[in-house]
């Protein structure tokens, strides 16, 4: 890794190589870019970073207790790295440069300016929904103008698209770099990210609402849907294949769009008459899988209890 100077950076490049491998090319581009944020002094976009970060962080490692824990952890792992990196270049002769903020290139500028926008989107889309955020209310939270937005965006519908566009490429990251050893860990971690879903319905919320905008929105969101459905059943088949646990005879196409449906079903407003708990969404994510072919160990007492929910559902989405 190099610094915009040309100063070589390899203890930072390790540890991004590092991160990326734990978390995920999305939760280190976020970190790095906060970090660099901060490095020149745009306050406002490091927090907004550092919160995305954290977000991300939630979701990938399932506990939303330590999630600000281990972001905050990682961002001094961050600076002690780069600080060892340029004491070793200072004693081998180098002279470090000072650059202001100002003198950045400007398709640098231009590429933060859209970043801090869609963050502040998806903050806002996934909370209030599509209808209740406004372009005003949207740059107002990246403490930007209205003219700035549209320096990036033809209108709101295109930057909706490009937060749930984030969002798939992230789902399909997780979906991608999971290998169960069994059909068992299968059905949990599937439980898990469908409870998270459930009880953070924004993307699914924001999918529904941008599908009833037009022809081309609708579009869209099918074709996001039918990536999702493609990682799914490619996870289902290898699965399968390793454990042979899977009725061959049966349509995992229909299996996928169960399996979808019953996520989007239980995530809707309309499906308040029962209590979603870690154990109901187990319970129907196995009824799915059993339907397919899936053998799996049943539910653990303890997941059976009302009140049982996992840490992670705390964090903000």
């Amino acid at each position: 890794m190099d610094t915009e100077e040309g100063i070589h950076l390899p203890r930072t490049a390790e540890l991004i190589a590092q991160l990326t491998r734990d978390y995920g090319t999305e939760y280190t581009m976020v970190l790095t870019r906060a970090i660099d944020d901060a490095n020149h002094d745009d306050q406002v976009s490091y927090k907004r970073g550092l919160n995305t970060a954290i977000a991300l962080m939630a979701v990938a490692d399932g506990d939303g207790s330590k999630a600000a824990e281990l972001t905050i952890g990682h961002v001094e792992s961050f600076l002690v790295a780069i600080r060892a990196d340029l004491q070793a270049f200072s004693h081998r002769g180098g002279t470090l440069p000072d650059l202001p903020p100002s003198k950045r290139p400007r398709a640098e500028r231009k590429r933060r300016t859209r970043q801090r926008l869609v963050h502040a989107a998806a903050e806002l889309l996934l909370i209030h929904g599509y209808p209740a955020t406004s372009i005003d209310r949207i740059a107002e939270h990246a403490d930007l103008t209205s003219g700035e937005f549209f320096a990036h965006f033809n209108h709101k519908q295109q930057i909706a698209h490009d937060v749930a566009d984030n969002l798939t490429r992230h789902a399909l990251r997780r979906i991608h770099r999971f290998h169960p050893r069994d059909a068992d860990q299968l059905v949990t971690t599937l439980a898990r990210w469908a409870y998270i879903l459930i009880t953070r319905p924004g993307w699914i919320r924001l999918e529904l609402e941008l599908a009833e905008r037009d022809k081309q929105s609708r579009a869209d969101v099918i074709c996001r849907r039918d990536q999702l459905h493609e990682a799914v059943r490619k996870l289902l088949t290898s699965t399968s294949t390793s454990t042979s646990t899977h009725d061959p005879s049966t349509d995992l196409d229909i299996t996928v769009s169960f399996l979808l449906s019953t996520v989007v079903g239980m995530a809707s407003p309309r499906a308040g008459d029962f209590d979603v708990t870690p154990a109901t969404t187990r319970r129907r994510i196995e009824l799915v899988l059993h339907a397919a072919g899936f053998s799996f160990t049943p539910a653990a007492a303890n997941r059976d209890q009302p009140n049982s929910r996992p840490r992670s559902v705390e964090a903000k989405t």
